[in-house]
């Protein structure tokens, strides 16, 4: 008796990223099109996120809001086989961040050259009493 099932394993993801972060806005690569079956037969891609379903096997997505996000890829053969994974991303706004340091680098900037202006002055005067 011969098999009518013979063995068909699932497709390989080559997606692997467990935990993604970005900034909102921020466009961020999601790309699984190094995914292969092993009998080589032709694949198929459905991703989710953010309530969302992609087909395309490398795609790219900016959210506008922050939060942790769920997501998923799911690759099928022809034959039905199908591979998923979940993944999470994590979507923070670093604008205020950005903001502070920028800050800070023009704070430090100033005292600086408040300090070296203060040492020229004192040297310019100094010479001007001999």
């Amino acid at each position: 008796n011969e098999d009518e099932f013979p063995y068909n394993p699932a497709p390989i993801i080559s997606f692997k990223n467990k935990e993604l972060s970005a900034s909102i806005n921020e466009e961020i690569l999601f790309d699984a099109s190094a995914s292969y079956d092993p009998k080589k037969e032709n694949i198929s891609f459905v991703w989710k996120i953010d309530g969302q379903e992609f087909t395309q096997p490398k795609i790219t997505y900016a959210f506008t809001k922050t939060g942790e996000y769920d997501g998923s890829i799911k690759v099928t053969d022809e034959q039905g086989q199908e591979r998923e994974f979940d993944f999470k991303i994590n979507v923070k706004d670093y604008t205020v961040t950005y903001w502070i340091i920028f800050l800070i680098i023009i704070v430090l900037a100033t005292l600086i050259s408040l300090k070296y202006i203060s040492k020229a002055k004192n040297k310019v005067d100094h010479k001007l009493k001999k």
